[in-house]
């Protein structure tokens, strides 16, 4: 991400997680970086999001905050912005949502999120807003089984925008899919050469890329 925005304010939060490691990181990469407590599990339901716009009003003066989550590769810079209260891909199915892999929102979005007091409902504590993280077909293989359950942010978030009428643009730069199947099998319907025409590919949970992520790199890996 840093390659592509040299000089854009980027906040890393920690969940929970005290490992000097991502803080090192995060200082030698020009980094704004967060320690918090957990806070990302089912029973403090839309906590995550609250606290995620909060420090992007405090630590930002940007007009546009992004979300990203750590399995999106960034391919490219983005040349304009939408002109929408929030930007994410839309996932249709039994419930639609907008996709978090990459996500926007206005400055003033998220000032009107936070004084909605929305996301303190008790509401997105209950089961039906949150996932298993550790299910089988999320869990990588070096990760410890956890039964905790996690709150669904995007599910959550996309419930909120919807309650405050916000303009929402499908975010077409973004090619954004639930889980890394789907993204596998989009893959093999399209030319892999039209990941060129996205900013933003998430999952990509088998790239680990310390420089400029380039399309040629990713081939081998999609393909195989």
């Amino acid at each position: 991400m840093r390659n592509h925005y040299q000089s854009s304010d980027i906040i890393c939060r920690s969940d929970g997680v005290l490992d000097a490691t991502f803080e090192r990181f995060c200082i030698e990469n020009k980094t704004q970086y967060v320690q918090g407590d957990r806070i990302k599990t089912l029973n403090y339901g839309g906590l995550w999001s609250i606290t995620m716009l909060q420090l992007f009003l405090k630590l930002s003066r940007a007009e546009f905050l992004i979300r990203i989550e750590p399995d999106t590769v960034i391919l490219r810079r983005l040349e304009t912005l939408p002109d929408a209260d929030v930007f994410a891909r839309y996932q249709g199915g039994k419930r639609p949502y907008y996709q978090g892999g990459a996500m926007g929102f206005s400055r003033n979005a998220a000032k009107l999120i936070l004084e909605s007091k929305l996301l303190e409902s008790e509401i997105y504590k209950q089961t039906s807003y949150g996932y298993q993280r550790f299910a089988d077909h999320y869990r990588q293989a070096e990760e410890i089984l956890q039964n905790e359950p996690l709150a669904a942010t995007d599910i959550i978030l996309s419930d909120v925008i919807a309650k405050l009428g916000f303009t929402v643009d499908d975010w077409q730069i973004a090619a954004c899919f639930s889980h890394a199947t789907d993204l596998h099998k989009w893959l093999i319907s399209q030319s892999i050469d039209s990941l060129e025409n996205y900013c933003f590919v998430h999952p990509v949970k088998c790239v680990i890329h310390p420089g400029p992520i380039e399309i040629d790199s990713l081939k081998p890996k999609l393909e195989g």
